[in-house]
């Protein structure tokens, strides 16, 4: 396994994580920048998983996808991040990384981690968290918080919380 952009400036973040099956692993968010010049500039985000400093998955969104941010901070003004940059994990060791509006969310599975679809541009997630944000309580309990839109994509003032039960996200009633 190799990680194309290892050691590129297309880096974002480090992320250490504990793994259920395979104990200490690190995430790396990457941005491939493709709209050079652009201003904000414009990329195709990535993440790679590490185990003692060796790749061990790799994961990229579609050639063509293009977000501003893919780190494990807050993206943009409106979306919520309350969740401390050091350490963006609950306490079931999904590991969530912000992108533009959106927020990604990879859960430990016995293969490694899978992103369930939310990965950008996330049009077929099982999880829809493409205008959300993210809550940790004081325990690692998450809350997605996702902002409601209407057919032409303009947020209508609702939100929608989506919280982790037997394994899933689900949304609360």
């Amino acid at each position: 396994m190799t990680d194309p952009l290892a050691g590129t400036d297309a880096e974002t973040a480090r992320i250490p994580v504990e793994h259920p099956k395979y104990g200490d692993l690190e995430i790396v968010t990457y941005l491939q920048i493709t709209s050079g010049g652009a201003a904000p500039s414009e990329g195709v985000p990535s993440y790679a998983v590490y185990q003692n400093g060796h790749p061990v998955g790799y994961v990229s969104s579609p050639e063509g996808t293009k977000v501003v941010n893919f780190s494990d901070g807050k993206a943009l003004a409106g979306q919520t991040w309350e969740v401390g940059k050091d350490h963006p994990v609950d306490r079931y060791g999904n590991v969530y990384i912000s992108y533009d509006t959106g927020l990604t969310v990879l859960t430990p599975t016995d293969k490694g981690f899978d992103s369930q679809g939310t990965m950008p541009p996330a049009e077929d997630a099982k999880f829809p968290f493409s205008h959300a944000g993210l809550k940790l309580d004081a325990a690692g309990q998450p809350t997605v918080i996702q902002k409601v839109v209407d057919k032409d994509g303009t947020e209508t003032g609702k939100t929608v919380n989506w919280t982790w039960e037997n394994n899933t996200f689900v949304q609360e009633k």
